[in-house]
């Protein structure tokens, strides 16, 4: 009788440690599997974060260069804005003098200077008429400088805005990858706080299985040096 409550309380003992280790074994692995897993995802969102920096340093210097080309333009278009802004003076100017010149004066300088062709005289026209066409003369040879210049000026104006959008999408593209790290960086946190939490609880198992461990060797002991009195 008393060797078969003997054999018993043994095997009692045995399969109450086996399942202590195997249960807890789990649970220590379990910990290990997802501080594993946690460590391999911020692996990998390190390395999408390294990427996209390497992304953004591409992008940003080219920023320079664009902005330069972006400043030497808009300095281009300041040219020629004073260069259209001289030529409408000098229009004015000069239909400002032409108020003050006689209808002879204007006769003289379509027939010798502005249209100086050879052929008979047929046409006459009064001192009104000989005004507005000494003034049509003037605009006209001011409109042949200054629509050049604008339609240079147009097109610099068109370049540096396709320069600008170019900026403008580079930006964008910044912004975007910077938002994708930050949030990358926020999950990376999150799983370092899982990690810690996590190590904390496998460490806490691992204390209890030395304790259950250390308490088990205690009773089986105790239980021995009993037994081997009995």
């Amino acid at each position: 009788m008393k060797e078969d409550i003997k054999n018993g309380l043994i095997i009692a003992l045995i399969v109450i440690i086996g399942l202590f280790g195997i249960f807890g074994g789990k649970a220590v692995k379990k910990f290990q599997q997802e501080i594993s897993g946690l460590k391999y995802n911020k692996t990998s969102l390190q390395t999408q974060i390294a990427l996209r920096e390497d992304k953004i340093k591409v992008v940003e210097g080219k920023f320079e260069a664009q902005e330069r080309r972006s400043d030497s333009l808009d300095k281009v278009v300041a040219k020629k804005d004073k260069i259209i802004a001289g030529i409408s003076q000098d229009l004015n100017e000069a239909l400002s003098q032409l108020n003050g010149i006689t209808a002879d004066s204007s006769y003289q300088f379509l027939q010798k200077a502005a249209y100086n062709y050879p052929g008979a005289l047929k046409f006459l026209f009064n001192e009104l008429q000989i005004k507005y066409i000494h003034t049509d003369y003037l605009i006209a040879r001011s409109s042949e400088k200054i629509i050049p210049v604008y339609k240079e000026a147009i097109a610099t104006c068109k370049l540096n805005l396709s320069e600008k959008d170019s900026i403008e999408a580079g930006l964008k593209t910044v912004i975007g990858l910077q938002k994708e790290n930050i949030a990358d960086c926020q999950k990376i946190n999150q799983d370092n706080d899982k990690i810690i939490k996590d190590t904390e609880r496998q460490r806490d198992k691992e204390k209890h299985r030395k304790n259950f461990w250390r308490f088990a060797t205690s009773v089986t002991t105790i239980t021995t040096i009993i037994f081997a009195i009995l």
